[in-house]
């Protein structure tokens, strides 16, 4: 090697003949000379290849020389994980495989739950890549792969958590194709053809069978009666192949629907189809989840929507026999506490919790009746339980809530210093911040602080929508946003700014292990998670009193202070001076007065006269001697 010294190069000879050296410029040695040959024709250098690019809306991903895009089109539908896999291959590419940390950090813009290539078609070798490259990388969610109910084998990469899950392989997914860098696209397929029929009134006709997807929600009697007007009950499952068709077409909705399943408390279960009447009494009700298309049991009274299943369209002209009302169940204000409630835990007599002393992961929405465990907790329960009870009797009258809110939103003190705006939005006598930038849940806690407020507490259902409802504007950039939810070392979960917890709103088999929580943008539950998950955030604060204006005293003249003294002066004289000149002319006018020395009233001027005494005049009235002899009468004495 040269080295770091400078010269010309030149070919050694002898031993060492052939190796190249340095030398001075400035010496001469010998040297050989070039040219080109008579007839030879030079080769022309390689073209210099421009480096390869992804097609139009296609994104790089790592070093491996391919390009990822999220499906479906605005003008396609989701699919399921084979459905997804086909739409790849056909246009050129599959869809993705992740091989390292690196490039699961490539794939951004992407929210909800998405396929990738990963599956296990054959439980004893496990999960392979569509693709066929080799398995060196996994990022799976804590807990998965768990295969739950032995009907998960196809991965989905779940982008709020940055990791991956196994589920059902005929959901219906958003999808993630890779193609080679540089390829462009072939067609896509054409759209995958329904296998039912739809008919005229919004019935969807699959083997033989008609069945209805009711998006309004409603308790599981009312939405009998819904279905029994219509010509149907509600729908029974016998088959895994009707489950998954059912699933894939509620779960569009985001909401978990009631089917025709009622669960005694003994543990057994009950098809409603062709009973008489509706059963309350002794059973509880169930649903099928949207995420996973599982069934979970709830109280009859809890609002969901429902499947209805008819044997085919209703004939023409007719009308359904009015449904019985139920002879047994819960009594009727059982069912109206429950809806006058919404979700809040009262108690019956009108007063609000002020304070609380909840178990490990309650309250719970499924069980609407609370009582006092022996390690002291409250624990809620089914109300229909037998327990012991404590009476109360008082005459005080529970506050009402208020109605009229007259505070302002706070001035934003680092909003002002760093030139943002002091945007709070006011609802209910406190204001909201929803933050955008994505941050873990500390680091958001200590954001809203800075801003004057605590991440945000939810403590009624009209709170609840108002927040959702703000929410929503972010759903095309963020799945959910951080809230003041929190689970102590002891699992007790608390809000943030000391609000109570007496109402709640968590999503289906919630809450679960993560130790803090978020609010969905789609459906609005509440969800756990780990806290250093990155999400943007929502900040609360009290309402403040708007300033008062000064009241301003009106301006006057110092000299005219002075005018108004001495007007007052002059009056004051005035009045003492024709006093005086009354008197005197009073004191003349009596001393005229002749006063007769025989007085008409008690003849005794020494007591009576005001005149100055006289001395020819004296009294002759003699006093009463012994008056208790002279007269019988009794005399008065003072």
């Amino acid at each position: 090697m040269p080295g770091h010294q400078q010269g010309c190069v030149a070919m050694t000879t002898g031993f060492f003949a052939g190796l190249w050296d340095v030398l001075p410029c400035t010496n001469k040695e010998k040297y050989i000379c070039k040219h080109l040959a008579e007839g030879a024709v030079l080769t022309p250098a390689p073209p210099t290849q421009a480096p390869l690019k992804c097609a139009d809306g296609w994104t790089p991903i790592g070093a491996r020389h391919f390009c990822y895009k999220l499906f479906p089109e605005p003008s396609e539908s989701k699919r399921t994980w084979y459905d997804a896999r086909d739409y790849c291959r056909t246009i050129g590419g599959d869809l993705l495989s992740i091989h390292s940390g690196l490039e699961l950090t490539f794939v951004k813009s992407v929210s909800g739950t998405v396929w990738i290539g990963l599956s296990a078609p054959d439980p004893v070798t496990g999960y392979v890549w569509s693709d066929g490259s080799p398995v060196n990388f996994l990022h799976w969610q804590d807990g998965e792969p768990n295969n739950k109910n032995n009907v998960e084998s196809c991965a989905e990469f779940r982008t709020y958590l940055r990791s991956w899950s196994d589920v059902n392989c005929e959901k219906n997914n958003q999808w993630l194709c890779q193609i080679r860098t540089g390829a462009t696209p072939k067609p896509p397929p054409d759209p995958v053809i329904p296998d039912y029929n739809k008919t005229s009134d919004g019935w969807l006709e699959w083997n033989g069978t008609q069945y209805y997807i009711n998006n309004k929600k409603m308790a599981m009697e009312k939405a009998r009666r819904f279905c029994q007007q219509r010509h149907g009950d509600l729908v029974t499952i016998d088959s895994e192949a009707k489950r998954v068709f059912l699933w894939n077409q509620m779960s569009k909705s985001q909401s978990s629907h009631w089917i025709g399943l009622d669960v005694d408390l003994d543990g057994t279960y009950d098809w409603n189809e062709g009973q008489p009447d509706f059963k309350y009494h002794d059973e509880n009700c169930v649903t099928m989840g949207y995420s996973t298309g599982f069934w979970h049991n709830y109280n009859c009274g809890f609002k969901y929507g429902s499947i209805c299943k008819r044997s085919g369209s209703p004939p023409a002209n007719t009308t359904v026999a009015p449904t019985v009302a139920p002879k047994d169940g819960f009594p009727p204000h059982w069912k109206q506490l429950n809806h006058k409630t919404n979700g809040y835990f009262r108690y019956i007599d009108g007063w609000f919790l002020k304070c609380s002393h909840w178990g490990k992961n309650e309250p719970s929405r499924d069980r609407p009746c609370v009582y006092v465990d022996v390690d002291g907790k409250w624990k809620t329960a089914d109300c229909k339980q037998i327990m012991n009870s404590v009476c109360m009797k008082s005459t005080d009258v529970p506050p009402t809530e208020p109605s009229v809110f007259t505070g302002i939103c706070p001035e934003d003190s680092d909003a002002l210093n760093t030139g943002g705006k002091n945007n709070w939005l006011p609802f209910h006598g406190y204001c909201y911040k929803f933050f955008s930038e994505r941050k873990e849940w500390g680091d958001a806690s200590a954001s809203c602080l800075r801003h004057g407020g605590s991440l945000a507490s939810i403590e009624h259902p009209f709170e609840q929508d108002f927040i959702q409802s703000n929410a929503h504007i972010f759903k095309d950039s963020h799945s959910s946003f951080w809230i003041g939810l929190f689970k102590t070392h002891k699992g007790e979960w608390l809000w943030l700014d000391k609000t109570i917890m007496d109402y709640t709103y968590w999503d289906e088999d919630q809450p679960d292990d993560g130790s803090h929580g978020g609010i969905s943008i789609s459906d609005g539950t509440w969800k756990t998670s780990d806290q250093r998950f990155r999400r943007p955030y929502i900040c609360k604060t009290p309402q403040v009193l708007a300033p008062t204006t000064p009241t301003t005293l009106p301006h006057r003249d110092p000299l005219q202070h002075g005018h108004i003294a001495l007007a007052v002066v002059v009056s004051i004289i005035g009045i003492a001076t024709g006093a005086v000149i009354a008197f005197l002319l009073y004191k003349k006018f009596v001393h005229r007065l002749s006063i007769p020395v025989k007085l008409n009233t008690f003849n005794n001027p020494l007591l009576f006269n005001k005149e100055k005494s006289q001395t020819g005049v004296v009294d002759t009235e003699k006093l009463v001697e012994n008056a208790e002899e002279d007269s019988p009468e009794p005399v008065v004495s003072v």
